[in-house]
């Protein structure tokens, strides 16, 4: 009886220590970190973001941007820039 009583004081004390871990994460990571994550996954998360809006930016100009024969394609090529760096930042290699 005394172990089950010991054993569920340890459980709602592990959870406790569970629950001030993740508010002091919280409050580590901030409105950014909320957002893309932080230690080493937000580089990552932020270039996926990159990508993303970058790709929805893209599809945007090709689609529903006028006619513009010289803005156009100069459009293509920054955000084209852009989607390509970001998806090789994104896969790339850790070194």
């Amino acid at each position: 009886m005394a172990d089950t009583l010991r054993s569920a004081s340890d459980l709602t004390q592990g959870a406790s220590l569970a629950a001030e871990a993740r508010e002091a994460r919280k409050l580590e990571l901030g409105l950014v970190g909320k957002m893309f994550g932080g230690g080493e996954e937000k580089a990552g998360n932020f270039g996926a973001v990159a990508f993303a809006l970058s790709l929805i930016g893209l599809v945007a100009v090709l689609f529903l941007m006028p006619g513009s024969d010289e803005a156009k394609p100069q459009a293509v090529t920054i955000l084209g820039s852009v989607v390509s760096g970001a998806l090789g930042f994104v896969i790339g290699k850790k070194t």
